[in-house]
């Protein structure tokens, strides 16, 4: 499956759009807000290429972040900045200790 389209708006709602609309989705998505509307013309590329694509170019509204990643977790996708993954709470530490 791929996409060819044209679009016009932030990558964000690029993403969302992806899910809802080409990829229909059932799984939940984490979509964090980035700046700058974009007009894009996307030409025959699978899905998860275009959000790869749209990592490299967003900056988050939140934090002005330029460093996206997405990822898919038992909850659901994502497509957020590091900043917004390093604010979260720590779960748990892992140590390691070397033997000789």
């Amino acid at each position: 499956m791929t996409i060819s389209k044209s679009f016009d708006g932030s990558f964000s709602d690029l993403v969302e759009n992806i899910f809802v609309s080409e990829l229909k989705s059932t799984k939940n998505v984490f979509v964090e807000p980035t700046l700058n509307n974009k007009r894009l013309i996307i030409p025959d590329i699978h899905p998860f290429d275009v959000i790869r694509q749209a990592t490299t170019q967003s900056i988050s509204a939140t934090n002005l972040s330029p460093t996206f990643v997405f990822y898919e977790t038992r909850s659901g996708y994502h497509f957020r900045s590091l900043e917004s993954l390093m604010k979260k709470k720590i779960i748990n530490e892992y140590m390691f200790e070397r033997t000789l």
